[in-house]
């Protein structure tokens, strides 16, 4: 990836640009750097202002992580405010070491430095679990069947590359250590990643059908709101 993929050949072209006089800017994987992370720092400042105005808090914030920037700058952002938040992120491809050094590597970009100035280092600002599983969008059966248990019992749909992988890894990892989770608070973030739905809309189709017919048993306050518009 790095010397041969997407980030090298990306450099090359960004040189050649450059040679023919042009000022070309590289946006990389999943908008991963010091720029695009901005944007997640005033993510936690919009979340920590609606947890003051609702009195409802947190203990800890999940997400899917793929190329690391959301996860940096919400953890980034939580340990500036010295809000107490921890940030557990499952990541989707690569290991937890990968997730650590991009945390590092983002944050100097941003111009802070992890590990000084009062600054937790990366391994204390957020905990990163494995959840690639068979590898980078490839998922298992039992994977799928608790995306397609989650649809049918609440209506909220899980990508297979990301939110989905995430929410079955915190599953398990509540499940494998529940005493690090007893009483945790926790909001779940989804991500997005719906346009991985495609190629497995038929094994979820099938997963669906398999467990019967259960309904989203909400599914009556939309048709009713959507009836009052219509009136």
């Amino acid at each position: 990836y790095g010397s041969h993929g997407s980030k090298r050949l990306l450099a090359t072209l960004k040189e050649k640009l450059e040679s023919e006089g042009k000022s070309p800017y590289v946006i990389p994987v999943g908008g991963s750097n010091g720029l695009g992370t901005w944007g997640y720092l005033l993510f936690v400042q919009e979340l920590l202002q609606q947890i003051e105005e609702s009195g409802r808090g947190f203990d800890r914030v999940v997400l899917a992580t793929g190329s690391g920037g959301t996860a940096t700058g919400i953890a980034l952002g939580f340990a500036l405010s010295g809000c107490g938040i921890k940030v557990d992120c499952f990541g989707v491809c690569d290991d937890p070491g990968y997730f650590y050094h991009m945390a590092e590597e983002i944050s100097k970009e941003m111009g802070v430095t992890l590990g000084t100035n009062g600054l937790p280092d990366a391994k204390d600002m957020l905990t990163v679990h494995q959840a690639k599983g068979r590898g980078y969008a490839v998922n298992s059966e039992e994977e799928l069947e608790v995306m397609a248990s989650v649809a049918l019992d609440t209506g909220v749909v899980l990508d297979p590359v990301y939110s989905g992988k995430a929410y079955y890894g915190l599953q398990r990892e509540i499940t494998e250590n529940p005493d690090q989770w007893e009483g945790q608070r926790i909001l779940f973030l989804h991500t997005g990643g719906m346009l991985g739905m495609y190629d497995k809309c038929p094994q979820l189709e099938a997963l669906m059908a398999k467990q019967g017919d259960r309904r989203f048993p909400y599914g009556h306050l939309f048709s009713d709101a959507a009836s009052s518009t219509s009136e």
